[in-house]
């Protein structure tokens, strides 16, 4: 009969384990440590790798202003509403000597005129974002000159002064939703700062021919102020 191997003899427990034999977790804490230390490498290296993908995405291609006709069409047209809505605004201060000589009162109570296109830009930021999501650019295009052409034909009528100001209201609305929803297009467009320069330069130029035109109608023409929106 074999005697069993002491301790300390080949094949023996009690021998060291071999450096290339992974240690063994002594407990069921040190297996769940582990276990969190993994999964919270993992999580933290998940967010730069999407980080990573998207900057590594493809850039959005921009919309370019002469990339077909319809597009050229749109741009010739925002640079005509912003010539009128410059024409528009300039002539206003150029007529008044003439609306309070017409309506007989006093330059405080003419300048109130100002107020009117204020409150209707003033209205136009609380409404262009409902009117664009539910009709988008064209009703834009629609119910922006429709405005103004009411508050155009009601000043044709020269009406009693407290009604001016009130429909005056429409003209800073017609342009407070065309300056905002024009220059959200052309900003997005390629070359956006060049195209919105000449955009501006569009309303400076009605800026600068408005109050000519208007008052050489009334002083070298003999007209009545109210003829000048008779052209707008």
């Amino acid at each position: 009969m074999e005697t069993p191997p002491k301790a300390g003899e080949l094949g023996t427990s009690s021998s060291p384990p071999s450096p290339t034999t992974p240690a063994v977790p002594d407990s069921f804490e040190e297996k769940k440590a582990n276990i969190e230390k993994e999964a919270t490498s993992v999580s933290t290296a998940q967010p730069h790798d999407q980080d990573q993908d998207q900057e590594e995405g493809p850039e959005p291609v921009l919309e370019r202003w002469n990339s077909s006709s319809i597009n050229v069409t749109r741009y010739l047209q925002t640079l005509l509403a912003f010539l009128v809505m410059g024409v528009s605004d300039a002539s206003l201060g150029a007529l008044l000597p003439y609306i309070e000589e017409y309506y007989n009162i006093n330059y405080t109570i003419v300048a109130c005129m100002f107020l009117s296109p204020f409150a209707g830009y003033t209205l136009s930021a609380f409404m262009i974002s409902k009117i664009h999501m539910r009709f988008g650019q064209v009703g834009i295009a629609v119910i922006a000159p429709t405005c103004k052409i009411i508050a155009y034909v009601i000043t044709c009528v020269h009406p009693p002064f407290p009604v001016v100001p009130i429909f005056f209201v429409l003209t800073g609305l017609g342009n407070g939703l065309e300056d905002g929803a024009w220059n959200a297009w052309v900003g997005n467009m390629e070359n956006a700062n060049e195209l919105m320069g000449i955009l501006h330069g569009a309303y400076g130029l009605g800026g600068a021919i408005g109050p000519l035109i208007s008052t050489a109608m009334v002083t070298k023409g003999g007209l009545h102020w109210y003829t000048w929106y008779y052209v707008m």
